[in-house]
């Protein structure tokens, strides 16, 4: 397998890692916030979620890596 076909893969899996991290997090300050009895965004925030942020945007980037490594054919 060329090092070009495992970045896509690495991508695939940090892109998906970040998404389920920043659910996770949403999820788990929502439950620690049900004494208020009201909806709220706090688990959804740029704060509470950058690490995930981060992971999908690193992801994005090596998905995109071979495409642009690639020359003109």
């Amino acid at each position: 397998m060329p090092s070009t076909a495992l970045l896509p893969l690495i991508g695939a899996l940090l892109v998906i890692a970040g998404l389920v991290y920043s659910a996770f997090q949403a999820i788990w300050i929502s439950r620690f916030n049900r004494e208020k009895r009201s909806f709220s965004l706090w688990g959804f925030g740029l704060r509470a979620n950058w690490p995930g942020l981060a992971l999908i945007a690193a992801g994005a980037i090596l998905l995109l890596a071979p495409s642009a490594l690639q020359g003109p054919q």
